[in-house]
């Protein structure tokens, strides 16, 4: 997304930004890559809105804070300020319960992190170092964005979820409104009487995706008939492997 952003700022046929966020969140590196080419979006002078859909917390929350004004729905999911970090430890079921033992070599013995080990004391504190200095960045970015003390954001942060309701009153958000409403806003507001909509990445897509997409479904069809009820753990192995390991995530949140 970054680089799409990049290029839109040097786009003169494109005024301006609304931005749809509907995410609960992810790599912080990325989102920290997201909201630096915001930042540049709006060093060429253009105006930039944020528009929440359903959830737009933690990483998408990261991604909104800069905004020139952030809309959102009364029953949107937002703020949880908070980073954690990651590095699951399978050695328990591939050693305990499978029976395949892996032997790693390193010049130190902390230089390894593996998904067969558990950490070392001095690789957890190292990787606590890292979610406190990306947790203290975070906040600063909300602060700097809603012109608000670092104290006053502290407050409100440590993974801490709210409502749209709730988030407008704490300052977290603007105004109440949908998507159309936070485009006709932006229009009305930068006085812009008529104007042209065009949404990236195009929705179509390319025809290559398309049979990309095809391929991905006959894959998935394969490896349910094969897997069985082992899916779900091989999917949860697939996705512990693939994080970065350092998280701006949102817990997930059951209503029963």
């Amino acid at each position: 997304m970054a680089p799409m952003i990049l290029d839109l700022a040097e786009d003169d046929d494109i005024d301006a930004l609304v931005l749809r966020v509907n995410s609960g969140g992810g790599s912080a590196f990325a989102s920290e890559q997201i909201w630096e080419a915001l930042e540049q979006f709006k060093a060429k002078g253009k105006p930039f809105y944020v528009s929440m859909g359903d959830v737009a917390a933690s990483g998408g929350y990261y991604i909104s804070c800069g905004a020139d004004k952030i809309y959102c729905q009364p029953v949107t999911l937002t703020g949880s300020i908070g980073i954690f970090g990651i590095i699951p430890c399978v050695k328990g079921l591939l050693t305990d319960k499978l029976g395949v033992n892996i032997s790693t070599i390193s010049t130190n013995p902390n230089a390894n992190l593996s998904l067969a080990e558990p950490m070392t004391e001095i690789q957890r504190a190292a990787m606590q170092r890292q979610i406190d200095r990306g947790y203290e960045t975070f906040v600063g970015r909300c602060a700097e964005g809603r012109n608000l003390s670092v104290d006053s954001i502290k407050a409100i942060a440590e993974g801490r979820v709210w409502d749209g309701m709730a988030a407008k009153r704490i300052g977290l958000v603007d105004e109440l409104g949908t998507l159309n409403d936070c485009i006709e806003a932006l229009a009305l507001e930068q006085g812009y009487d008529k104007y042209q909509i065009v949404e990236y990445p195009d929705p179509k897509g390319e025809w290559w995706e398309e049979i990309l997409m095809a391929s991905g479904n006959v894959k998935e069809s394969i490896l349910n008939e094969e897997l069985g009820e082992a899916r779900q753990l091989y999917d949860a192995i697939k996705k512990a492997t693939q994080l970065e390991r350092i998280q701006c995530r949102m817990e997930p949140i059951v209503i029963e």
